[in-house]
């Protein structure tokens, strides 16, 4: 449904057949202003493949829905989209890096520019390489002439 930008108050009725209410939610959403002049993200959608072949699947066509767990293994290949809005025509350009539990910058991450007429990045990221722990994925949006912002991916890396 289309929304002004700012704050929502958004009620949620969950309804039973024909016996009425079954429960109520109300939540705040803020609705970001695209037309805003500053960079905006969108918040970080993860997949995760075990595969190379489940990889394939996650980047060939539309993917599934993204996962909520933010527990892997050693063994997991995480596939990371968010878009990428800038003002007017500047176009945004995104970089990534891993950083450990305490917050000290571990490694660059390669961020996929999106396809032509698109604003979604990409980043494909292994993990056979780092030891088990807790990680954050810090990815940040630069444009010309405006105020860098940033995004963390928080997850945790098991056995």
């Amino acid at each position: 449904f289309s929304a002004p930008p700012g704050k929502l108050d958004l009620r949620l009725t969950i309804e039973g057949d024909g016996t009425g209410t079954l429960d109520t939610e109300d939540r705040d959403l803020v609705i970001p202003d695209p037309t805003a002049p500053e960079i905006a993200l969108s918040t970080p959608k993860v997949w995760f493949a075990r595969t190379a072949r489940e990889f394939t699947q996650l980047t060939a066509g539309t993917p599934p829905a993204p996962t909520a767990t933010r527990e892997f293994r050693r063994t997991d290949r995480l596939l990371v989209r968010l878009d990428a809005y800038a003002p007017g025509t500047s176009a945004a350009a995104l970089t990534a890096q891993l950083l450990n539990q305490q917050g000290q910058r571990m490694t660059e991450i390669p961020v996929t520019p999106p396809p032509d007429g698109s604003k979604t990045f990409s980043i494909d990221f292994p993990l056979a390489s780092l030891p088990p722990g807790q990680y954050l994925m810090e990815i940040t949006a630069n444009s010309e002439g405006h105020k860098p912002v940033s995004e963390l991916v928080a997850f945790r890396l098991g056995a």
